[in-house]
């Protein structure tokens, strides 16, 4: 064992502000000591910042409920009663000095007659290991409790279990096995994958919103993707996400080389992939995109999501030909409606459940357009007319497409067609962040007032159907300006319905100058 890597974790930990207050904060509290356990103890040992701590109240101390309050009364933090029964509490705090982000202080009772048998209650031998804390600074500096070996599966880069016990105790350590392991590029011991096999049923009594905390972690790491394949190898993944189960085995049609699970999981890669280290063939776009992408909240773990549900309305939409052939009609609409129920069975608030659902809903959209291009029917209005429907979406949109179709045709996949595509994509993001597509700058040339005033007609559909026109029209740059705006809508209106125009008291009818133009 590295003791000298475990003198200077007890020493980054010691020196650590945090504990320096809460070791003075203990004396003043009148408490004798703690135990500081789980995650701190790791993180110091592998060099990562502390965000948080976990604390046990000895035995023979007060209840672990009592001691929070009375150090939160020191600290001047905010205490939460976490489990009543449990007689476990949290303190949120904001340490005043050095400035520092909030903290959470949480307590609990020892489980067993000592720390040793508390340690065996929990879920990992690198969280399984603890160091006791008292109010007196000059003391020797404390030794590390570790009855699991979790000192040695930290060197080995390994994720243990304690006992299969503890996975069944609360099945959300089933999940957490892979979040642990993919955030620190660790592995899963066979053991431990073997006993997530056998628990994996109880995954499906957890709370959605705690499954979703551990899952959209495992989905913001930039190497996920062999997580999720491992996950699904014990089972968890399908057992979490049944509706996914049908694409496994999935032939289809010609223009692909991999069965639905398997693209599905293709897809999820290059996406990852792409996130990360950016798409070679949106590299002309990578500023623009990374400015979407930093203004979006969760949006790594929202766009994985959607790429692992992009095909999930594929088995319940398929049709065989009479050659054989297999077709998914209109699978991105059912896609859509199953992805919802699976975003709000881990509780996503709904403005990520739409987000996810229309990702889905549209992920085709540019493959029917490059089919259109390919015979000589798409217009640059029906491309508008596409953005504007996705608003602020359609980046999201275009790259899980563009992940999609990079994962359809494979390494075979031809390079004038992948050019076309390539190309298409290339004006839709030219559409929406340099001509405002989506019209979401505020660039419009008139609005409604305007046209009702200019051309004597009265609110109703005709006046928003007259601004779409004049909005597309700006974008493709048919009109530059509000005069050249109002003389196309004036041209327009004989088009109309009748209905909601009026005759402009003392001024021209549809058709006429009222402007001088």
């Amino acid at each position: 064992m590295d003791d000298q890597r475990v003198r200077q974790a007890t020493c980054r930990i010691l020196d650590d502000p945090v504990l320096t207050r809460l070791k003075a904060a203990l004396a003043e509290a009148s408490v004798p000591s703690l135990y500081l356990v789980g995650g701190t103890l790791r993180d110091a040992w592998l060099g990562l910042p502390t965000k948080d701590f976990d604390f046990v109240v000895p035995g023979d101390a007060d209840h672990a409920g009592d001691v929070a309050k009375r150090i939160a009364a020191v600290l001047d933090a905010r205490y939460v009663l976490l489990d009543e029964d449990w007689d476990m509490a949290r303190l949120v705090w904001t340490p005043p000095e050095p400035p520092q982000a909030r903290l959470l202080l949480d307590f609990a009772p020892m489980r067993g007659r000592d720390i040793g048998e508390d340690l065996l209650h929990r879920d990992f031998t690198c969280n399984a290991m603890a160091m006791k804390i008292g109010p007196d600074s000059g003391m020797e500096a404390p030794g590390w409790e570790d009855p699991t070996g979790g000192l040695s599966d930290l060197q080995a880069a390994l994720i243990r279990m304690v006992h299969p016990a503890r996975l069944r105790e609360d099945p959300l350590r089933l999940v957490r096995a892979f979040r642990l392991a993919c955030s620190l590029d660790f592995r899963i011991d066979r053991a431990t994958l073997d006993a997530i096999h056998t628990a994996r049923g109880g995954i499906v009594g957890v709370a959605g919103e705690r499954v979703k905390d551990e899952l959209f972690k495992i989905f913001a790491c930039p190497h996920g993707y062999a997580w999720l394949r491992q996950m699904d190898e014990t089972g968890l993944l399908t057992t979490l996400f049944p509706e996914l189960q049908g694409l496994k085995g999935l032939k289809q049609g010609s223009f692909h080389h991999l069965d639905g699970w398997n693209h599905t999981m293709e897809t999820y890669r290059i996406l990852e992939e792409g996130l990360a280290k950016g798409f070679d063939p949106l590299a002309k776009w990578t500023e623009n995109l990374q400015k979407w992408i930093d203004g979006q909240k969760d949006i790594f773990p929202l766009l994985k999501a959607a790429a692992l549900f992009h095909d999930v309305g594929k088995p319940g939409a398929c049709s065989v030909d009479a050659a054989g052939k297999p077709h998914f009609y209109r699978h991105e609409v059912k896609g859509a409606e199953i992805v919802s129920q699976a975003m709000r069975r881990l509780r996503a608030g709904r403005h990520d459940e739409e987000r996810v659902s229309k990702w889905v809903r549209y992920h085709m959209g540019p493959i029917h357009m490059m089919r259109a291009m390919e015979s000589g029917r798409l217009t640059e209005t029906a491309k508008i007319r596409f953005l504007r429907r996705l608003g602020n979406e359609a980046p999201g949109v275009l790259l899980i497409s563009l992940a999609d179709f990079l994962a359809t045709g494979g390494p075979a996949a031809t390079g004038t067609r992948n050019a076309s595509f390539y190309g298409l994509l290339d004006s839709l993001f030219e559409l929406f962040f340099r001509k405002d597509a989506a019209s979401l700058g505020g660039r419009h040339l008139v609005t409604g007032t305007d046209l009702i005033a200019a051309l004597g007609i009265s609110p109703g559909p005709v006046v928003g159907r007259l601004l779409r026109l004049l909005e597309e029209a700006r974008i493709e740059g048919k009109v530059a300006n509000r005069a050249e705006a109002i003389r196309l809508a004036r041209s327009l209106l004989p088009r109309m319905s009748p209905e909601n125009t009026r005759k402009h008291k003392g001024g021209a009818g549809p058709g006429e100058s009222s402007d001088g133009s």
